[in-house]
This record gives structure tokens, C-alpha cells and sequence, in this order.
């Protein structure tokens, strides 16, 4: 709506409002934005929103102005926080009477971070009439204790409960025992990755560019890449906004494994080259799947997972046990995508020809590997077969162990 800035509905399409206008008009957009989000009745989509808001006006009641503090860093949440807790002031007296400013003093626990972050900040700091507090040379527990001493009760954080250590907060949680006195509140304790890029695209809010670079979790320089799961085969990525996935490790793919407890996941995403994989194609193997004797639940199960990790599967092709017509399609498939995974029969099977197909495909010799036959026969003995290995004299691709050269075995658990 031109005169409320809010967003209007048409059919099944929406259209994007600005909510940033120059500073003389910034505090009545917030009020549009509180509004918006509480007089929603779609809690299914605005939920989060809702909720976060409650979480703020209840801090909002416990403390003043000068006994809360926002925690803002640049980063994608900090930015929605900032415009939520902008929102909340909107709903106060004292907030009415403020103008263009939060009230809420912002806080910054300087690091070495990127240059477009820094300047983003500077540009938000100006664009809002902020006045960001910044402490420089200390940890974190240093600079919590420096701004409690200066009389800060509480602290407004973004952390949300897929963060590593969010799993035991609540959205009033006391700092820890060794820590200075203050509480925690966390607004988007139960927000989701796409929650986040959702509220920013909706309501056309400006954040740092540098997640159009295919940053999607910053750090310090030292410990952020790109994430390789928005890697186009150009070699481009895409924008931040466009990893579509909840799962925490796709959202930190681009941190340093062991920066944050729990955020690699390196045996789902690494190929033998070292690179994260970003899309895969699935070759399912079997005359039984085509005839309609067996029915297929590897695929449903494999596309499931792939979801949940983040990973793109692009293209599913169902092949029969024919050699040369696997081979096609497996090296069709490697040369397009990142991954290729194949089901349906891959083991000591006196029919399979998986094997010999996948090394056709990728112009490798079969020979016998000690490892794979090692996990053929540890999966004999838990599930009781007599043997893992087929009827006598098989050949070379059927022997138990069997694998294209220069293969790693990975256990399948």
C-alpha cells in the first residue's frame, strides 16, 4: 500500500515495499513493520515474526533503553534483529518520542572481518541514525563485561537454535556462571535459515553484499569462504538467498571445519578432489525396477537425504543391467554434476555389473580392494549370511571387493 508501505496481496503474488526510507520517515515505516507482522493471521508464514516480537516487547517491559543492548555485527541476523528491535521501540513511549533513533544502544565486538562488512556497518550506522559502541582488543567474555560495567542488563543476540550452541537456550537464558551478570535474549531462537532471507527479501531490507557473493555465514577472514554449495559450473556462485535448505551444516559450509562445534560436514559434501559438492545426479540400476518386480525405495530415500544436507539433485535416469548403457549414463552424468550416486545393487552379487559400468564410465581398471572387502564382510557377519562372497570362480568384477581402481571406500551406515 503506497501510503502505509505495507505489503498488498494479489492472488499469489506480492509486492515488495521499501521499508528503508531516508531517516525524517524511518521511525513510521517501523511502526508499518510492527504492524505488518502483528496483524498477520498467517501464523504458518509470519510466525517467527510474531514471536520474535513478543520475545522483544517483553525485554522491552523489563528494561529501558539504556539496560538493553543489540549485538550487531552486520551480519544477515543482526540486520533483522536491528529492524525487529526498531519495530518494538516503535510500539513504546519512549520510542514514539525518540524520532529516527532506536533507543536501544548497539554494540559491536570488533574482529577482523571483511571490508564490505565493515562498511555496510558505517553505512547502516549513518542510514539509521545509529550510535554503535564499539569494543576493540579483547574476547567476547572481556568486552560482555565492559559494557555490563557501563550498565547494560541484557543483551540482544541473533543466535538462533541451529547455532551450535543454541540447542540449550531459550529466549530469556542468564549468561553463564563465569561470565559478568546479564541475560540473553533471543528473539530468533526458532527462526530458520530461509525465516531469515524471507523477512529481508519481503520487506526489501538492505544488508551486506557480500552474501550476493555466496557467503552465506560470516565469520572473520580468517575462517569464512564462500560456500561451495551455491557454486555454478562457471565457477560463479549464487546469491545467499538462494541455498534452499534448513539444515545448519549447508549454512556453514563455508566456515572452516572445527571454527564452530559440529559445523563440518565433510562426508557428505567432499569428492575426491577436495571440493564441496554442490549438485548430484542419481543412477538407479535394475532390470527388476523396469520389469515392476521390485519396487524402488532407494530413490525416494536418497532424494530425501540429499534434501536435508542441502545438496541439488538435478536429474534421476533408471538403467538396466546392461553395461555399456550404465557407463553411458554414469559418464554423461560426472561430466555434468558434481556427484554421481548410484543404487540399486553395488556388491558381491553374482548379477550386478555396477561396478564394471562405473569403471568403464570413468576409463578405470577393476582390481580388488582389501577395504570394500573388509566392509562386505562385517556386513555378512552382522546380518548373518553365510558368505559374502558369490559362487565360485567369479570374475574379477564380481569378486567380493571388487572396485574401480583408485576408489576409497566409505561406509554406508
Amino acid at each position: 500500500d503506497p501510503e502505509t508501505g505495507r505489503k498488498r496481496r494479489r492472488g499469489n503474488e506480492y509486492r515488495v515495499v521499501r521499508l528503508h526510507p531516508s531517516p525524517p520517515t524511518l521511525q513510521a515505516a517501523m511502526a508499518d513493520l510492527r504492524a505488518a507482522i502483528m496483524k498477520s493471521d498467517d501464523w504458518a508464514a509470519n510466525g517467527p515474526y510474531r514471536k520474535a516480537m513478543e520475545v522483544l516487547d517483553g525485554a522491552l517491559r523489563m528494561w529501558g533503553p539504556e539496560e538493553l543492548a543489540l549485538s550487531f555485527n552486520g551480519g544477515k541476523d543482526a540486520v533483522v534483529l536491528l529492524h525487529l528491535v526498531r519495530a518494538a521501540v516503535a510500539g513504546t513511549p519512549w520510542g514514539r518520542e525518540a524520532g529516527a533513533r532506536s533507543c536501544v544502544r548497539c554494540v559491536y565486538f570488533e574482529e577482523d572481518t571483511f571490508d564490505l562488512v565493515k562498511l555496510f556497518i558505517a553505512e547502516m550506522e549513518a542510514s539509521y541514525s545509529l550510535n554503535i559502541e564499539r569494543f576493540e582488543g579483547g574476547d567476547l567474555k572481556t568486552g560482555c563485561r565492559h559494557f555490563v560495567e557501563q550498565g547494560c542488563k541484557a543483551f540482544i543476540l541473533g543466535t538462533r537454535r541451529s547455532d551450535p550452541h543454541g540447542k540449550t537456550q531459550e529466549s530469556f537464558s542468564p549468561s553463564s556462571p563465569s561470565w559478568a551478570s546479564f541475560m540473553r535474549v533471543n528473539p530468533l531462537l526458532d527462526w530458520s535459515y530461509r525465516d531469515v532471507w524471507r523477512f529481508l527479501k519481503e520487506f526489501d531490507l538492505p544488508y551486506c553484499s557480500i552474501y550476493d557473493q555466496g557467503y552465506t555465514s560470516i565469520g572473520h577472514r580468517g575462517n569464512t569462504e564462500k560456500n561451495l554449495l551455491l557454486r555454478l559450473p562457471d565457477g560463479t556462485y549464487l546469491p545467499a538467498h538462494r541455498l534452499q535448505s534448513d539444515c545448519p551444516d549447508a549454512e556453514r559450509n563455508g566456515r572452516q571445519a572445527g571454527d564452530l562445534p559440529g559445523a563440518g560436514i565433510e562426508a557428505s559434501y567432499v569428492d575426491e578432489e577436495g571440493g564441496k559438492v554442490c549438485t548430484v545426479g542419481l543412477v538407479t540400476v535394475g532390470d527388476e525396477v523396469l520389469s515392476g518386480k521390485c519396487q524402488d525405495v532407494n530413490t525416494g530415500y536418497v532424494c530425501e537425504l540429499l534434501r536435508k544436507c542441502g545438496v541439488r539433485l538435478q536429474r534421476i535416469a533408471v538403467v538396466g543391467d546392461n553395461v555399456d548403457e550404465i557407463a553411458q549414463v554414469v559418464a554423461q552424468f560426472s561430466s555434468t554434476y558434481s556427484a554421481v550416486v548410484t543404487t540399486g545393487g553395488v556388491g558381491p552379487t553374482h548379477d550386478d555389473v555396477t561396478l564394471q559400468a562405473v569403471a568403464k564410465a570413468l576409463s578405470r581398471v577393476v582390481e580388488h580392494s582389501p577395504a570394500l572387502a573388509e566392509v562386505h564382510r562385517a556386513l555378512a557377519e552382522k546380518r548373518g549370511w553365510d558368505s559374502p562372497v558369490p559362487p565360485p570362480s567369479p570374475s574379477p568384477a564380481e569378486e567380493s571387493g571388487a572396485a574401480p581402481l583408485s576408489i576409497a571406500a566409505s561406509p554406508n551406515p
